[in-house]
């Protein structure tokens, strides 16, 4: 005899198929993400990444609501997951414990003191750092933080870091806080040690300088010290201007805001 399959049953079965790899791949190109194609295939077939892009996606969810910042902030988180990641885990080694939330934390106990001026670190291992310039007198590590070895599940923080870090790393660079060489900086930091991409930020003096005269400073300098540049640009070499631009970059430590220091030469060398 026939058989009669209800449509309503085979519509519930469906919503609790899995999503198919290029189902997820034509999502993630389309709004609200926007994703590139090449990073929507990555995430497509990556898994693990994929888990990662998903985690800082919700937490970037929660901290914004403009349509235009969470478009960019998809993207950067996705380019941050798809590149970076890989790398500090080839680095650093794949983190097998979660170092920021444990209790208590050397990144718990140093965030007393990051906004402290001229207090910086240098990081010789995951979660031991050392210090450039003597800490302030009554800085002690807690012995406990010297055993830092409580095993946390790996799927419960796919990125190795704290939900919300690289989410929290979007904002910094969309608003030129961060240059993209200080936000990789932060990011291996982050990966590190743990603690919040603002902290760090604070902490290190990392943030991008948008001082006119300071900027100024560094374009006069670069400048002087690279006449032929300065000719090729002058005589129809635009390209020339990158060596100047990365001699700024070079002075400022990776500080100098590149857009304003792209008008300041340009201003300078009347192109």
């Amino acid at each position: 005899m026939p058989v009669r399959i209800d449509e309503d049953w085979k519509a519930r079965l469906r919503a609790e198929l899995p999503e198919r790899p290029f189902e997820r791949q034509q999502r993630l190109m389309s709004a609200p993400y926007y994703l590139q194609y090449s990073s929507a295939n990555i995430l497509m077939t990556d898994q693990d990444r994929y888990m990662a892009f998903e985690t800082e996606r919700i937490e970037l969810e929660k901290a914004e609501r403009d349509s235009v910042k969470l478009r960019e902030g998809y993207r950067i988180i996705a380019n941050l997951i798809i590149n970076e990641l890989p790398r500090v885990r080839t680095q650093y080694g794949v983190q097998k414990y979660y170092p920021s939330y444990s209790d208590p934390t050397i990144p718990q106990y140093i965030n007393r003191y990051l906004d402290v001026s001229g207090f910086e670190f240098t990081n010789t291992g995951p979660g031991i750092p050392t210090f450039k310039s003597p800490p302030p007198q009554d800085f002690v590590l807690p012995e406990s933080s010297q055993n830092n070895s409580a095993p946390i599940p790996a799927h419960a923080f796919p990125t190795g870091m704290a939900p919300g870090a690289i989410a929290g790393l979007a904002p910094l660079i969309t608003s030129n806080v961060l240059s993209l060489s200080g936000a990789k900086v932060v990011f291996d930091l982050m990966y590190q040690i743990g603690g919040e991409p603002l902290k760090i930020v604070n902490f290190t003096g990392m943030a991008q300088s948008t001082d006119t005269g300071q900027l100024e400073g560094w374009c006069d300098a670069a400048i002087a010290a690279d006449p032929r540049s300065v000719e090729q640009v002058k005589t129809g070499n635009p390209k020339a201007i990158n060596a100047l631009k990365g001699a700024v970059m070079k002075l400022s430590a990776g500080k100098a805001n590149p857009k304003l220091v792209d008008e300041i030469l340009k201003k300078r060398l009347g192109v």
